[in-house]
């Protein structure tokens, strides 16, 4: 049987994962990310700051007055960054939940099963690939009922009188 909610399109996710391979990926690329601006950021403060004093600071002196005048500023992408990662989650499952729920869908498919029309969230990505594959699904159960057809039309014989 299957489960109507699931394919009604209109339920929120409940897990923080869809597909975890996927999504702890771009996770993982988007902290290394931002990572790589704030060192380039921090590079950048210390070499202006450094320039504007005459290199006369040194790199201690250099990164304790950009500290001084930057704290605030780290705090704050700091503060941030959980809120960017979340969001971006959540992003992902817009086009994770889609590829995954499509893959589960087809191997259904492919093992024979009963798969009822696909239908993705409404602010899903891809809503083409389901309805593709509400139409290659449609032509299987017309291919399989023509052919079960087939096989209950029991032929003419004819009597010899």
């Amino acid at each position: 049987m299957v489960n109507a909610k699931a394919n009604s399109g209109n339920y929120k996710r409940r897990k923080l994962f869809v597909d975890s391979d996927v999504q702890s990926a771009l996770l993982k690329q988007l902290v290394v990310n931002w990572l790589v601006v704030v060192g380039v950021i921090a590079a950048a403060l210390l070499a202006a700051e450094s320039y504007e004093a005459g290199f006369q600071l040194g790199f201690y002196g250099a990164l304790a007055a950009i500290w001084h005048d930057n704290a605030v500023l780290l705090f704050t992408l700091c503060a941030l960054s959980p809120f960017i990662v979340y969001e971006s989650l959540k992003l992902s499952h817009r086009f994770a939940g889609p590829m995954h729920r499509f893959s589960k869908e087809l191997q259904r498919l492919g093992d024979g099963e009963d798969v009822a029309p696909m239908r993705f969230r409404e602010n899903d990505f891809w809503k083409d690939l389901a309805e593709g594959f509400n139409a290659v699904q449609q032509r299987i159960e017309k291919l399989e009922q023509h052919e079960s057809d087939d096989e209950t039309e029991v032929p003419l014989v004819h009597s010899a009188n």
